[in-house]
């Protein structure tokens, strides 16, 4: 139902910033279920399956490319990309292979200079690092640049 609601209404960003932010609550740990309670019938396991099957990846990338002046689509897309990534090596295969890693780098290329958006960027840089493929991936992107940069002059965060 979101992702029909989504390609429906994808020509405004403060919309996709909702769809983006309801994807992020399904695809919360089970902790989260004691804050909102109506997302105690939301599998978090099965919501990823879905998101899978229906392909619906290449979507979020799309819309995360297309507003790409807009902040809250980066940060709420990227927090949606960190879910996926943290524990499964198959979604951090299918990130690499729809053209993530590119992406992530285009993002810290763009938001340089603002530490939530790149602690996130770096975040995800390093879950999909601990595949060796993905990590020579990262490495012909040049992540590596991005990290440092943002490792220097956001010394404090």
């Amino acid at each position: 139902g979101i992702l029909a609601v989504l390609r429906k209404n994808k020509d405004y960003s403060w919309f996709v910033v909702l769809a983006f932010r309801a994807i992020q609550a399904c695809l919360a740990p089970q902790d989260v279920i004691a804050v909102w309670p109506c997302l105690g019938e939301c599998d978090p396991v099965t919501f990823a399956v879905q998101i899978m099957e229906l392909e619906m990846l290449d979507d979020i990338f799309q819309l995360m490319k297309y507003f790409s002046l807009a902040r809250d689509v980066h940060y709420h897309g990227l927090a949606i990309l960190e879910l996926l990534v943290m524990e499964d090596p198959e979604w951090r295969d299918e990130v690499a292979r729809k053209g993530g890693v590119s992406l992530l780098c285009d993002i810290a290329r763009q938001r340089k200079d603002s530490p939530q958006i790149m602690c996130q960027v770096m975040t995800c840089m390093a879950y999909l690092a601990a595949e060796d493929h993905i990590e020579v991936l990262l490495g012909q992107a040049d992540a590596l640049h991005c990290v440092c940069y943002t490792l220097t002059v956001h010394v404090a965060n």
